[in-house]
Formats: structure tokens, sequence, C-alpha cells
């Protein structure tokens, strides 16, 4: 008797042990069907509340194509230009001719006063080694760069078109090398409407329109060339600035021209005083030009009152600025 209560006690245990080994195992499979479920109703919920992300692919940029079809790499997206607020004051201080040995005190000096400002860059002054790390001093204290010539030798790079180019690629090829990137801004040596390139003027304005660059000339002048004194550069600069809401103005770094550096902390006050603010041109800015070609002048518009004053203000500058413009 007592043998076969103690193999009913045994059988009844491996029973239990049996079946609970079953429910575990029933368990973990309802589980693991119930987390499905779950997921399943989340992904229904998403697809009717969201739309699923589509990867958007990038605008690709298109860029232009030269008329002539020489240094085909040499061009840049074009930029639109951006309207200037009605009640925005801003001066766009350019200096010319430079880099050159003083070009890193008269950063200095642009970092101290918090300005920036636009280089039309020759390679007049330095070997092509020494203008490179000119350059990147430059862009790495923010300001914008932009091809002036590298020789600027008037007879030579107006002799044609091809020539320009030419020379335009060679001072274009040390800001890529400084910078990474070809050079959007241009001014021409002289100004646009000087008369060394009267005769070509037209089709290089065509020809670097066509790459996607724009070119700068200037509608205020501190006199520098022309044996101004400090307090001279000072005054000059300050009211031919202050004749407009937006001014270009024009300055040159080169060698024994201090004083443009030194006068640089009392134009700054003087036109912040008067409300302007100092930026950089990057090529969305709309540019003073002497000269347009035929096909980017604006149709012409009746003159207002404001605009016939503003004329007049700079036609009484003109004959100041065309005694620079030899010795830009």
């Amino acid at each position: 008797m007592k043998w076969n209560v103690r193999i009913g006690i045994i059988l009844v245990a491996l029973l239990c042990m049996t079946g609970c080994g079953r429910v575990k195992k029933d368990v973990v499979v309802e589980d693991t069907y119930k987390g499905n479920v779950k997921d399943e109703v989340a992904d229904d919920i998403i697809g009717e509340d969201e739309e699923a992300e589509v990867p958007v692919e990038e605008e690709k940029v298109i860029l232009p194509t030269p008329l002539s079809g020489l240094y085909k790499d040499m061009v840049v997206e074009k930029m639109d230009y951006v309207p200037l607020p009605e009640d925005k004051k801003v001066a766009y201080i350019t200096f010319d001719d430079g880099p050159c040995k003083s070009t890193p005190q008269l950063l200095e000096v642009l970092r101290k006063l918090n300005v920036k400002a636009t280089f039309f860059v020759s390679a007049q002054y330095g070997s092509d080694e020494e203008v490179v790390e000119w350059l990147k001093q430059i862009k790495a204290d923010g300001h914008e760069i932009g091809v002036h010539s590298y020789s600027h030798r008037y007879n030579e790079i107006y002799s044609s078109v091809k020539n320009y180019l030419k020379d335009f690629k060679k001072m274009d090829d040390l800001i890529v090398k400084a910078t990474g990137e070809h050079a959007r801004l241009f001014r021409f040596p002289g100004g646009s409407n000087t008369g060394y390139n009267a005769s070509i003027r037209e089709d290089i304005i065509k020809e670097m329109t066509s790459r996607g660059m724009v070119y700068y000339d200037w509608n205020a002048y501190n006199g520098d060339c022309d044996g101004f004194s400090k307090s001279e550069m000072i005054a000059k600069a300050v009211k031919e600035s202050s004749y407009r809401n937006k001014s270009i103005v024009l300055m040159h770094n080169i060698p024994k021209k201090d004083l443009v550096i030194e006068s640089l902390p009392s134009i700054v006050k003087e036109l912040s005083e008067k409300g302007y603010v100092f930026e950089a041109l990057d090529g969305t800015v709309e540019p003073i030009q002497f000269v347009k070609s035929s096909e980017i002048v604006p149709v012409e518009e009746e003159t207002t009152e404001e605009e016939a004053t503003e004329a007049e203000n700079a036609k009484e500058n003109e004959a100041e600025q065309n005694t620079a413009k030899e010795r830009v």
C-alpha cells in the first residue's frame, strides 16, 4: 500500500511538471503573438494619419555656359538680387588693387570695427604665394573677394576679350587656390566705362554675365588716390556716402596708403551715427554700374523727383570720380 501511494505521488508530480511546461510555452507564444498584433495596429495608425516620408532629392545646380566657350569651368551660379528695404541704410566699403603687405593691418582694423568689406583684388604687390596667403586671411575674416585684375595693365587686358579672360583667369585661379571657390564678383580696372575698354566693353559684359558673374562700380569715393589728407578723405567718404541709402564706397589697399587705414574708424563712426550699417557685397546686392550691355539695361520708367535729385547729386561727383578711375 505504501509503495502504491508513493508511486501515485511521483506520477502526480511528473504530470504537474509536464503541465507547467506546456502552460509556460503557451504564454510565450501568446506574448509573442500579441506583440506582433500591436506592431500591426501601430502600422495601421501611422498609415492612416501620416503619409510615408519620401526622400527629397537635392536640387541640381545648373551652371551657365560661357558665350566664348573659353575656360568653361570658370562659371558660378547666378544669384537673384535681393531688394534693399526702403528704411535700411547700407554702406558697402570696397578696396581695390590689393592685397599687399598692409592688408593684415587693414584686416585688424576692420576686425576691431566689426565691419565686413569687399576686396577686388589683383596680384600687383606680391608673389602668387604671398597673394594666396593674404587672400586666405581676407576670407577667414569673413570678407568677400572679387576679381579686379591679375596684372592691372590696361593696354594688355583691354586689347581683346580673349586677353581680358586670360588675365581674369589668372587672378581667379589664385582666388580658387585660397578659398576653394571661383569669384562671383568683379570690378573693371578703371570702372566699367573706362575709355580703355570702349571698343570691347559690351562684349566683355556679355561674356562675364554669361558666366553668372556680376560687376560692381561705385557711387562714393574717399579720394585716396588724389592726394587727399586724412581729414579730407574722411569728409569726402562720409559726404558722398550720405547722398543715398545704398552706397558702394571706393577705397584702395595699396602700398604707401596708410592714411586709408587710419581714416577708417572715423568714417565708420560718422556713417554709423547717420544710421548706416556696413555689409559686404555678395552677388545678391543689386549693383551700381556705370555701363550695362543692352541686354541687361532695365526698361526706362518715368523719373521721380527723388531719382532726379539723386541723379543730380551723382553728376556733381562724376568729375571727382573720373579723376580716380585712371588709378583704380
